[in-house]
């Protein structure tokens, strides 16, 4: 991306800003078509664009708000970079630190927005997965339940809206996830299905929302993983049913929901070894 604008005027705050933030736009994309290392590069361009600004004036709620998106963008990009060089993991965890923190600042500034409320459980739900990844498991589940009770305040505070629900189902998955981990099938099954809530309440504002369908299934999928740890092999199988039809759905609205749910293929290769047919989804 080109420095023209900042060589042209390299004091000029909103022009630092703007590039700032198409670098951090960039960088998202980047992550979607899994290119970790371009992402990384523009994260960190966005990062080192806006930290001046910010150190300068670290009351200002917009050059926070600009910061925690720029954290949380290297951050995303090193944890990617983490599932095939662990290293990156640890390098990682600051940024996604650090961008939590300026959410909770956030929240803590305006008690009453749903917005800021949304954001702390969306960048809980991030560093959640790192410590997972981490095996800090006692850390990411003490994260977990303060995200969850913040679910619950957004619900009170904007109980129509289907982010509101969908994020109240995604910590609870996380916290699934967390426990099929650390090997605790029991506390998995648990937290799966309390995140049934949340993602049901939300698909009845909207059936094809491809987001918390995806979700759905990731659900399921964790259910029968749950059932599968525990030895229970017909409730593994309940459960896969479940997780298939929810894909199956998808893929005849979508065919291209092949290439964005979650693990598609782990899910379909899980589903055969448990004797399952996947016809329609190959």
């Amino acid at each position: 991306m080109p420095r023209s604008d900042i060589a042209a005027a390299p004091e000029d705050q909103t022009v630092r800003i703007l590039v700032s933030d198409s670098h951090g736009v960039y960088s998202e994309l980047l992550v979607n078509i899994k290119r970790y290392s371009d992402a990384l590069f523009h994260g960190r361009r966005a990062l080192e664009l806006i930290e001046p600004l910010w150190a300068r004036n670290p009351h200002n709620p917009q050059l926070r708000l600009k910061l925690l998106h720029a954290d949380s963008a290297v951050g995303i990009a090193e944890r990617h970079l983490g599932e095939t060089d662990s290293t990156h993991l640890e390098l990682a965890l600051p940024y996604l630190q650090r961008a939590l923190s300026l959410a909770d600042e956030t929240m803590r500034a305006d008690p009453r927005s749903a917005r800021s409320k949304s954001s702390f459980i969306a960048h809980s739900s991030r560093l959640c997965h790192l410590l997972t990844s981490m095996k800090r498991y006692d850390a990411a589940r003490r994260l977990s339940e303060k995200a969850n009770d913040v679910a619950r305040e957004l619900i009170v505070l904007d109980p129509g809206s289907r982010r509101s629900w969908y994020l109240l189902g995604i910590i609870q998955m996380d916290l699934g996830w967390m426990y099929i981990n650390s090997g605790e099938p029991s506390k998995a099954r648990e937290a799966f299905l309390a995140s049934e809530e949340g993602f049901v309440r939300g698909l009845a504002m909207d059936p094809t929302d491809a987001v918390i369908l995806e979700c759905r299934a990731g659900q399921f999928e964790g259910l029968t993983r749950a059932a599968m740890l525990s030895g229970d092999i017909r409730e593994a199988r309940r459960w896969m049913r479940q997780c298939l039809e929810v894909m199956r759905g998808m893929v005849r609205r979508d065919p291209s929901a092949r290439s964005y749910i979650a693990d598609y293929s782990d899910k379909l290769r899980l589903a055969r070894k448990i004797g399952m047919s996947t016809t329609e989804l190959d």
